[in-house]
């Protein structure tokens, strides 16, 4: 049902990007997963607004194959919402691992968003590091998906 990145030892390019709030837990996520991902950390902007930093990492995922984010605001909302009206980008706010896997499972999320004020820098590790061994296999998705890419390509 899922590809697992794991098994084919190759690197995945990672932007993680943060607002002033999500600065802390973004640099632990960046420390922890180098060993792993080839990360880009993406400067927070100077004003610290999460809107900013949301557009920049989402035109880099939606401009470039083979690159997925992570991005950190308080809550993941901000950054999440921010980065979805953005053609051809899906993202999610997940802090539990059955809404990490069915983001990229059942529907093709290429950022995932946590909130620096909701979760633990362990627990935001593991569901990054869960999040990354997952691929979306067209084959096994359901239609949903395939109508939420027709919408962002139509308008309709």
């Amino acid at each position: 049902m899922f590809i697992n990145n794991a098994a084919t030892k190759k690197p995945e390019n990672l932007l993680v990007g943060s607002d002033i709030v999500g600065t802390e837990l973004a640099d632990v996520l960046c420390e922890s997963l180098r060993a792993s991902f080839l990360v880009t950390r993406l400067p927070t902007p100077a004003d610290g607004n999460y809107a900013v930093i949301a557009r920049r990492l989402g035109k880099s995922v939606a401009e470039a194959s083979g690159i997925r984010g992570l991005l950190v605001c308080g809550t993941g909302i901000g950054v999440c919402i921010a980065v979805n009206r953005l053609s051809g980008v899906r993202a999610a706010v997940c802090h539990d691992i059955i809404s990490v896997r069915l983001s990229v499972l059942s529907n093709d999320c290429q950022v995932l968003c946590f909130g620096s004020r909701i979760i633990a820098p362990y627990s935001a590790i593991e569901l990054a590091r869960e999040w990354l061994s997952l691929r979306f296999n067209p084959a096994g998705s359901n239609k949903s998906a395939w109508k939420v890419r027709q919408i962002d390509e139509t308008g309709v």
